[in-house]
């Protein structure tokens, strides 16, 4: 059941890794990697449907209202003119694949940061307004929940010596 409740904490867009780890060491005593890799579990499940779920949600909104069609068209079109010329200089020098390493290291960077407010849930609506593909979206993401969770390992256990 405390493993359940591991994956569970670890899949919220509130707890994520930051506070399923914590959880699952101090409050119901798994031993520290078993507590990383159900805390990791929980957090990747949301991601592939969460994807999925707004490229669809929004592909009908905007069939379907009006409202929603303008919202999401300015929303789409503002991400993409205030920041496209961060990109723009190596699109002009042909380095269009440097442009996408970027942008897969900025999203890598977001949701490793163990921070409030920058974890898979807050990383799967940067990847989706700033028009990520599905799959590099996916690999930045695991791995970014895969590196944040592996600091908030090390915090635990430093925390859990002294």
């Amino acid at each position: 059941m405390n493993e359940l409740l591991t994956i569970v904490f670890g899949a919220t867009p509130i707890g994520e890794v930051r506070a399923a780890i914590p959880l699952a060491i101090f409050a119901f005593g798994f031993w520290p990697l078993k507590a990383y890799f159900l805390s990791l579990l929980g957090n990747l499940l949301p991601i592939m449907p969460g994807l999925l779920f707004l490229h669809h949600a929004s592909d009908y909104l905007m069939h379907k209202s009006y409202w929603a069609n303008r919202f999401l068209s300015w929303l789409f079109q503002y991400t993409r003119d205030r920041h496209q010329h961060r990109f723009s200089e190596q699109e002009i020098e042909h380095r269009h694949h440097w442009s996408e390493s970027w942008r897969f290291l900025a999203l890598f960077l977001f949701v490793a940061a163990p921070l409030p407010l920058t974890g898979v849930w807050s990383g799967m609506v940067a990847a989706f307004v700033f028009g990520f593909s599905f799959w590099r979206s996916v690999l930045a993401l695991s791995l970014g929940a895969a590196t944040s969770g592996m600091i908030v390992l090390i915090i635990s256990l430093g925390i859990g010596i002294f």
